[in-house]
């Protein structure tokens, strides 16, 4: 195999190749600097996140966003630039890698959609909340965790796997080719259920707080209430969209005939989804949660998320100031183990600033 330097692009656009190469190496870096930094929040947090069981199943995520990453860059980025026999040591962990990538691809997209559950059964289904307490978070993640399993060990020993990158075609085959049967339909129709039922679920929690709002006669800044409320929607529509995409390119690059630049294009350009689907969750968070975007500040600001111990001086100057501020609800929670506290993501006026469930 020749790298990429050495190939021959007399009858290819070369220059469409490496402008896309480039870019798609530098979202692989900026995904590493998102996940990388939204990590760092995560933990600069934990005795702020730790009292929300959502944010546990947001760590899953998180982990599984970063592990993606570090393969993109340790798997697919130095393939485009040095040569490796098939024997070679490097074409088994290549191999390896990109079977460990599309496993994250299945627990993004499975993880993705606890996080819609969680949310519909809070908003939404409130008997359902119950296995989002912090008692019994872990069975829902559990039951995610063997569907990913399961799916990825279909898909590594029951179907034909081929991981071979044949440079000098530019064929880039690291997915998993399957006969029609019982099992391609269960994995291939579930990748596409999964995402379908994530937007459903946000649109139905869109249309219950709508009417909800519309119930209370009380309700103040309708508009920025309706906002708030058509961010949830919007989260809800990339997130769906995204796994949508990345999947129907993970079915159609193996399927498609065409060689040259056009295959490789379309094979980068399923590497590229690859990557934006793991750093979209992190982005949304850090566009659209106000108490992410507080620890990160705190983080960039190198400020503690400890309580500030004041001085007499500095209480006593502070009393006058306190009968005018509004309480933050999320310090200092405290709640019981069996209740549910969706994330902070959304302030609902005049209705649960945290949504929350008692058994």
């Amino acid at each position: 195999m020749s790298s990429i330097g050495e190939l021959n692009l007399e009858n290819y656009d070369s220059t469409l190749v490496t402008i896309c190469t480039v870019i798609y190496i530098s979202i692989v870096g900026f995904g590493a600097i998102t996940v990388s930094l939204f990590i760092a929040v995560l933990i600069k947090g934990h005795s702020l996140f730790k009292e929300f069981p959502f944010f546990t199943i947001v760590w899953h995520l998180t982990i599984v966003n970063g592990i993606s990453v570090i393969l993109q860059i340790t798997c697919v980025v130095p393939s485009m630039f040095f040569d490796y026999n098939d024997e070679d040591k490097w074409a088994k962990w290549y191999s390896l890698g990109i079977s460990v990538v599309n496993l994250t691809e299945t627990a993004t997209s499975t993880l993705v959609f606890l996080i819609a559950l969680n949310r519909f059964s809070v908003f939404v289904f409130r008997p359902l909340a119950w296995a989002f307490t912090r008692d019994h978070i872990k069975y829902p993640l559990l039951i995610g965790w063997v569907f990913i399993l399961i799916v990825s060990y279909l898909r590594l020993f029951q179907m034909t796997a081929v991981t071979k990158f044949i440079r000098k075609t530019f064929e880039f085959h690291d997915v998993f080719l399957v006969n029609e049967g019982p099992i391609f339909l269960f994995v291939v129709s579930s990748s596409y259920v999964i995402p379908a039922a994530i937007f459903l679920m946000y649109i139905i929690i869109y249309m219950f707080l709508q009417k909800k709002r519309a119930s209370l006669s009380t309700l103040s800044d309708d508009n920025n209430n309706s906002n708030n409320d058509k961010s949830l929607l919007l989260q809800g529509f990339l997130l769906a969209i995204s796994i949508m995409i990345w999947r129907t390119l993970f079915t159609l690059t193996p399927r498609v005939r065409a060689t040259g630049w056009v295959k490789y294009m379309m094979v980068l350009l399923k590497a590229l989804s690859s990557v934006l689907n793991n750093i979209l969750n992190p982005i949304l968070f850090f566009t659209t949660n106000q108490t992410v975007r507080k620890v990160l500040k705190n983080l960039l600001t190198c400020q503690s998320m400890e309580p500030k111990v004041l001085s007499e001086s500095e209480a006593g100057q502070s009393v006058s100031r306190q009968r005018f501020r509004i309480k933050n609800p999320i310090q200092k929670i405290k709640m019981k183990k069996n209740t549910v506290v969706v994330e902070p993501i959304v302030i609902l006026s005049n209705m649960d600033q945290l949504p929350k469930v008692d058994n």
